[in-house]
């Protein structure tokens, strides 16, 4: 049995702000990108960024925000 601490979550305005800065750059970057390189069906821009951005933030970007705030976000 693996012991876990559980501690309260992180206040939703601290996760929000992550969350806003996380996106900042995935936005600007990734629609403008495949619209570059695909062909022009906004259906299809639209849900690849989201799949992407989905995939990034989840796995990538908030992982290493939360690292990096962890004490500021569960302060």
């Amino acid at each position: 049995m693996s012991k876990t601490t559980a501690c309260d979550p992180p206040k939703r305005h601290k996760m929000a702000l992550l969350t806003f800065l996380g996106l900042l750059f995935p936005v600007h970057i990734i629609p403008p990108s495949l619209q570059a390189v695909l062909p022009d069906s906004p259906l299809i821009h639209v849900s690849l960024s989201v799949v992407i951005m989905v995939g990034l933030m989840s796995y990538l970007i908030m992982p290493l925000l939360t690292r990096v705030a962890g004490d500021w976000l569960y302060r």
